[in-house]
Parts: C-alpha cells; sequence; structure tokens
C-alpha cells in the first residue's frame, strides 16, 4: 500500500473508563481496511486486557497509554512518528479538558472535515456543550444507538464485539441473571426476585456486577432521601436512594455483588449467566431510552445473553420479544418469572434471533462507518 492510499486511525478514548467499547471500534476500523492505533489512559491497566477474550483481534493493533493530562502532547507526538490520516475519539465531552485540549491542538495536523470523528455517548446535553461538539465535529459525530439530534439523525454504529469466538449458549436449569453497572435498578430487582420467590418458591441466582455500597453508602442515600422528601424536589429520583427493605434470605444466598472486577471476570461471569437485565433507575430511564445507550446493550448482542428489559428502552436499542424478554413499567416480577419459565428450545431461538440481530446491527454499522469516512 502506497502512502497515497495508506489508511491509519488513531482511536483515541479521553477518559479512565469506556474501554469496553475498543474492540469493536477495532473490528469496524479494521474492517474498512484501516491500520489501527489505540491511545488509552494508563489506569486502563487496572480493569486488566479488554482484549482478553479477542487475542486475534489484539494481534493486529498497537496500543499506547498516556498518563491522564498530556493527551493532546502524545497524540501529537505519536501523529509525527505514525502519520495517522484520521483521528477517532471513542467518546467525546467537551466538559472534559482532556478531551477539549486534545480537539483543539491536534485539528491542526488533521483534515478538518475527514480527518476526525467522534462517538457520542449521550446527547442529553446543555446546549452550550451541544454547540461546541457541533462546531469542532459538525455531521463527523455517530452514536451506539441511532439518536435523533437536532439536525437530524447521529447514526449508528455499536461496538459489540468482545470474543475472537462465541461458546455456544443453552440455558442452565438453575435460570441465573446478571445486572451490569451503577445505572441499573439493583433494588428493584431484588424486590421483583423477592416477590418472584414468594409466588414460585424459586431463588433466582442473581450476580450483581458493581461497587459494593457499606454503611457510610446506606448513611448518604438516608441524608439524599430525606433532603429530597423534605424540600420536595420531585425532579430528582428519589427511588435511587430508598432503602431495601426486607428480603427473604433464600434470595440473598443466591445474590452476589461482585464489586469491581476485570474484564476477564466480568466476562466470565455474563459466559456462565442465562440472561442480562436492563432495568434503570427512574431518573435515568427517559435519557437511556431516547439518547444514551448502556454498555449492556452490546454485552448483550457480544455474548448474545438475552436481556430482560422494560419496552421503550427495548424499541431504541433495537430488541423485540423473538430476541428478549420484554416487560412494561413496574412488570419486571412477571418478566423473571418468564425467563425462570423458559424452555430450552424457546431460549435457544431467543439465542438464534439475537445472533441474527447482531448481524444486522454490525453490517448496519459498518456501513454507517462507511458512509461517514466517505463523506466529507
Amino acid at each position: 500500500m502506497t502512502d497515497k492510499t495508506r489508511k491509519r486511525v488513531l482511536i483515541f478514548e479521553p477518559n479512565a473508563y469506556h474501554y469496553e467499547i475498543i474492540p469493536g471500534f477495532v473490528y469496524y476500523f479494521l474492517r474498512q481496511g484501516y491500520e489501527v492505533d489505540c491511545l488509552l489512559h494508563q489506569d486502563s491497566k487496572v480493569s486488566g486486557d479488554v482484549f482478553c477474550r479477542c487475542i486475534e483481534l489484539r494481534k493486529e493493533i498497537q496500543i499506547y497509554t498516556f498518563d491522564g493530562v498530556h493527551a493532546a502532547e502524545r497524540i501529537v507526538e505519536l501523529q509525527r512518528e505514525n502519520g495517522y490520516t484520521l483521528l477517532f475519539f471513542s467518546s467525546v465531552e467537551m466538559k472534559n479538558r482532556v478531551c477539549l485540549e486534545a480537539v483543539v491542538q491536534t485539528m491542526p495536523l488533521f483534515e478538518r472535515e475527514q480527518g476526525m470523528l467522534a462517538c457520542s455517548h449521550t446527547f442529553h446535553l446543555p446546549d452550550e456543550e451541544y454547540r461546541k461538539r457541533m462546531q469542532y465535529f459538525k455531521n463527523r459525530m455517530i452514536a451506539l444507538t441511532a439518536t435523533k439530534i437536532p439536525d437530524g439523525e447521529a447514526a449508528e454504529v455499536n461496538p459489540n464485539y468482545f470474543c475472537d469466538t462465541i461458546p455456544k449458549r443453552e440455558l442452565h436449569d438453575d435460570v441465573s441473571v446478571i445486572s451490569v453497572g451503577m445505572s441499573q435498578n439493583r433494588n428493584e430487582l431484588l424486590r421483583a426476585a423477592d416477590q418472584l420467590y414468594q409466588k414460585t418458591g424459586k431463588a433466582l441466582k442473581l450476580v450483581f456486577v458493581r461497587k459494593r455500597e457499606n454503611f457510610v453508602d446506606d448513611l448518604i442515600h438516608l441524608a439524599k432521601l430525606a433532603v429530597i422528601e423534605v424540600l420536595r424536589l420531585r425532579k430528582l429520583d428519589s427511588s435511587l436512594h430508598q432503602p431495601l427493605g426486607r428480603i427473604n434470605r433464600n434470595v440473598k444466598r443466591q445474590t452476589v455483588i461482585t464489586g469491581r472486577i476485570s474484564f476477564a471476570e466480568m466476562f466470565d461471569r455474563i459466559e456462565e449467566a442465562d440472561f442480562i437485565v436492563i432495568n434503570f433507575y427512574q431518573g435515568a430511564k427517559n435519557t437511556f431510552s431516547t439518547c444514551q445507550t448502556t454498555g449492556s446493550k452490546q454485552l448483550s448482542l457480544g455474548f448474545l445473553i438475552p436481556c430482560i428489559i422494560e419496552k421503550e428502552v427495548a424499541e431504541y436499542y433495537g430488541f423485540s420479544e423473538k430476541n428478549a424478554v420484554i416487560y412494561e413499567d413496574g412488570h419486571l416480577t412477571q418478566a423473571l418469572e418468564r425467563a425462570t419459565s423458559m424452555s430450552k428450545e424457546e431460549y435457544a431461538e431467543k439465542v438464534r434471533e439475537l445472533k441474527q440481530l447482531q448481524r444486522e446491527i454490525r453490517g448496519r454499522s459498518a456501513m454507517n462507518l462507511e458512509k461517514m469516512l466517505g463523506e466529507p
């Protein structure tokens, strides 16, 4: 390949998180014929190797790190060494000083209209933040789910690639459900599992991949709840701070809260589970069903693990009854009952349909990216 036809991209993640999307974006750019390098925060190593399940993909790229502050200088240095034709921000947040400096200081090194591209993880933004993004990227922004924006629609490029090969998924006799992330409503899921036990005698296996909360956290929740109630701050989400209440000990015995774990352990946990639940706290539901995407969508697609998901969110993400367990707001218990009573044949059919959805989304994402890269 000559210098004139050579395509090389630097995938830059300005945050000390969001690393789980990197393999998927690498996958798409390799398919577009790019040579791929990544620039990640030095703390990315704390969570372990996100490429632990896609070793073959990892062999095709080079990963660099920056100290968390001097990202712009590091990009300039790498651009001089490697001559990138594209700088891709896997997350773009203008309120993030590291991100803003990287945009402003490195822009002269790239063709403004064709040399920079960004993924926006949310379009629930103050006007000033949105204007800044449009000032620098105009129509050069993609989203994890196709999202309506004031100027049209942000195209979907969904990075759901985690494994070189996905092991065969079969429903276990003792059904288990996994929940990933702090935005998922732990208390609602535990109460629903408790109600399921009271009705059926089944103690569902629950795994929460999230921070373990201690006594101090409980006190903070109670203090915030008191302030919300006393001052009648109805715009704030009090459900996030309400006490869990009494849960049957059999349900508690079957519940695991992992705390912060490595990608390798999280992926193992997902592989062992039968369903992944997507149920947001009340205050997060609106944005996560209109203009923001949870990482659990990518995990469901990437690991072919059917999700248990509220209808409004399912419609935004593209899930249907064919490939997921969908429920109306307030009816999570019934969804858990449907999941636990599902036959192995019905489960296998949902996995097949989920595989088809994965193909469709990857194909559409690749097409959207190709179109974006070809547009000035």
